[in-house]
């Protein structure tokens, strides 16, 4: 049997449709095939105002008053845009469409008529919708199912009955956290880019992107939370734009919204995630138009103007320009468009012009003559993700051919992190930044961003991708108890975001020991004191830093400010109950 496109369905029912409401229907006027079915002066408007006697307007006993039209129209718009992916929800709507047709030329359609066929319509679209997330969730869990033990001894193989069990349950109680913070955000922030969750307000902190649904979308989808999955989408559809006249970190909206709006289309086969992705994309391109190719970080939606900024020098930094290309070849692999995938390939051609002997690079490029501006090399801030995408993009583009350079890029700054970076300090192996060239030694302190390297190298380890010059797993292993002391000598069991070693010792110094917070305001893990940094007035003035001791008798919550936001964190200011974990 021929099978035909959806495009053709749909014009044939539109012109179907269109002949059918213009034999049956008074002249007047030219309609579209929506003006006739929804305007108060259309054809379906006037059959309704004929039964309810009131001229050309709908209203009269039991007929849908102007306002409700609008509500009808929105629903029938969201309806046709849901039915792009589906030919099977493309047969209900044309039933739908049918029964309307005929009860309106017969004059019989009724104002409760049409919502109750509406929603019966809209019933059956979510049902099935429904099954084909279920559907979907099952065949991608049973895939991923099939890849996850690749590795002998995986974990189905190791888990006894009530290993799995117990696994289960604790599957289930981050599943309640996730509906708990998700339900928070829901009540107090909707729409709104974070909830500040002390004083239950919404902030945009992204651009007013709505980055918490857009981040939290696939997270929803994979725990199976299919009514807030759904929230989440309709609000996306329908309020999330890319016209503001505002700045955009380039950065975040990539890794948040179009790495998120791409996620989410790859789980759920939604064609408008996929839609919504690549509009986000063109209002980001104008960041990528600098004489090298080299992005700048911020870029205004509605102007088109991008900037970097001052604390930058005004050049662009490594772990931004540098952690696009899963985002940017993946919407190019969807949409079939090289342009998007020419812009990230581009970067890396400039990138290897201006090679580094042992894979390592500095902090900053001067995007208008691709040259490298110094600022240290680093694997915790500014640095970390350029090296985490190196590995992935290998990855994600099948370890193929196309995708080797990358690779080869990791591999070489992976020799060139262990010769240089690698450090003892006592017991302790530690990722030190290096402000020389190479060959110099590096300083002793590691941020705690770093502790996503273990995980990279065992990612490279799995894939083809390992440096010949020492042993991944055991480097691995001796970073990943560096990172844990970072908590575990920590006298309220809480790292900070940054530290310095001698000797074996862990040093937080006042000025960095905040938990994870950067900017504006931070808590010393070690003291107790809470401390709001400086900050900058309109005329450029600073203000002096505030202090606050908090000693209580007891472990207490202290909260700690972000700009108007407010994080809870459990500080442990008694030093006799100080825990060693």
């Amino acid at each position: 049997m021929r099978r035909y496109s959806f495009l053709q369905v749909t014009l044939a029912g539109v012109v179907v449709f269109t002949l059918i409401m213009w034999v049956g229907t008074p002249r007047g006027g030219d309609y579209s095939a929506a003006d006739m079915l929804l305007t108060e002066d259309g054809p379906m408007g006037r059959s309704l105002g004929r039964k309810t006697g009131s001229g050309a307007s709908p209203r009269g006993q039991g007929g849908l008053q102007p306002a409700e039209w609008n509500d009808v129209q929105d629903k029938l718009n969201s309806m046709e845009r849901r039915l792009e992916a589906e030919q099977e929800e493309m047969d209900v709507l044309r039933k739908a469409m049918r029964r309307l047709v005929e009860a309106g030329t017969e004059g019989e359609i009724m104002g409760g008529k049409a919502k109750a066929l509406l929603k019966e319509v809209e019933d059956e679209l979510d049902k099935q919708e429904s099954g084909r997330l279920t559907e979907r969730r099952g065949s991608a869990m049973s895939s991923r199912g099939s890849r996850g033990n690749h590795i002998a001894g995986g974990p189905e193989e190791r888990l006894s009955t009530q290993d799995k069990s117990l696994w289960a349950e604790r599957a289930e109680e981050v599943r309640e956290a996730m509906r708990h913070a998700w339900d928070g955000y829901r009540k107090y922030a909707w729409g709104m880019d974070e909830i500040m969750p002390k004083s239950k307000r919404g902030k945009d902190s992204f651009g007013s992107l709505g980055a918490t649904i857009v981040d939290s979308l696939d997270t929803l989808w994979l725990m199976g939370l299919d009514d807030r999955f759904k929230d989440a989408r309709g609000w996306v559809e329908e309020h999330m734009r890319f016209d503001r006249n505002q700045g955009y970190s380039v950065f975040e909206t990539n890794i948040r919204c179009l790495g998120g709006l791409l996620a989410s289309y790859d789980l759920s086969g939604d064609s408008m995630f996929l839609r919504k992705a690549e509009e986000l994309a063109e209002a980001l391109l104008p960041a990528f138009d600098t004489p090298t190719g080299i992005p700048v970080t911020n870029i205004n939606f509605h102007t088109g103007k991008g900037t970097n900024p001052s604390w930058s020098g005004g050049h662009s930094n490594l772990a931004e320009f540098g952690t696009l290309q899963l985002e940017w070849l993946t919407l190019a692999a969807r949409t079939g468009k090289q342009l998007y995938s020419d812009k990230v390939d581009r970067i890396f051609d400039v990138i290897q012009e201006h090679p580094s002997p042992d894979g390592l690079y500095d902090t900053y490029m001067d995007q208008t003559t691709g040259l490298w501006r110094g600022g240290g090399i680093r694997f915790g801030a500014l640095g970390d993700s350029f090296y985490e995408y190196l590995i992935k993009t290998w990855v994600w583009g099948g370890k193929t051919r196309m995708v080797e350079r990358y690779k080869d890029m990791f591999i070489k700054a992976m020799t060139g992190m262990h010769n240089d970076l690698i450090r003892k300090s006592g017991d302790l192996t530690v990722i030190g930044n290096r402000h020389g060239g190479p060959g110099s030694e590096p300083e002793l302190r590691m941020d705690h961003l770093a502790c996503f390297v273990p995980g990279m190298l065992l990612l490279g380890r799995m894939n083809g991708a390992e440096a010949a010059n020492f042993d991944s797993l055991q480097v691995a292993e001796e970073l990943t108890e560096t990172c844990h002391q970072f908590y575990a000598r920590s006298p309220s069991g809480l790292s900070g975001e940054s530290a310095t070693f001698k000797n074996g010792e862990i040093h937080m110094s006042r000025r960095i020991t905040y938990c994870v917070l950067r900017r504006l305001s931070r808590i010393s893990t070690c003291t107790g004191i809470q401390r709001t940094s400086n900050t900058v007035s309109g005329d450029g003035r600073r203000s002096r830093p505030s202090r606050r001791i908090v000693r209580p008798k007891q472990p207490m919550l202290v909260s700690i400010m972000r700009g108007s936001q407010t994080h809870l964190r459990m500080t442990l200011c008694n030093p006799s109950s100080w825990p060693r974990l």
